[in-house]
């Protein structure tokens, strides 16, 4: 079990960002693009741009949908604009759900383990 804190402050880029979006950071934070992307953590609140935010790096957390998620204990990945999709062959695997998602936009509880990623 690590013993690094879960909760990290990081710097925010050019662009606010929704409570709950998986993060990237190549100078400052902003949200993941693509399935490839290697987030650092899911931001807990909403902030403006060239804010400083805590985010989660590791453990429970909420997170934003990209597309109906069926059931918990799923393998999650990014799918860009700082949401997750089902993981498919070839992402970076960054966590699981632990509840469904009714599409879109939904919010739901994830198990979030940027700490450990693979590839699906």
């Amino acid at each position: 079990m690590s013993t690094k804190s879960r909760n990290q402050s990081f710097l925010v880029g050019a662009v606010a960002l929704a409570q709950y979006a998986i993060c990237k950071t190549p100078a400052a934070l902003v949200v993941t693009a693509a399935d490839t992307d290697l987030a650092v953590c899911v931001v807990q609140d909403s902030v403006a741009i060239a804010g400083t935010v805590v985010g989660v790096t590791h453990g429970p957390t909420k997170m934003i949908a990209s597309t109906s998620i069926a059931s918990a204990g799923l393998e999650l990945a990014s799918a860009g604009g700082g949401k997750v999709k089902l993981a498919a062959s070839g992402d970076l695997v960054i966590g699981k759900s632990e509840a469904s998602a009714s599409g879109d936009g939904a919010i739901f509880d994830a198990f979030l383990n940027i700490q450990s990623v693979v590839k699906a």
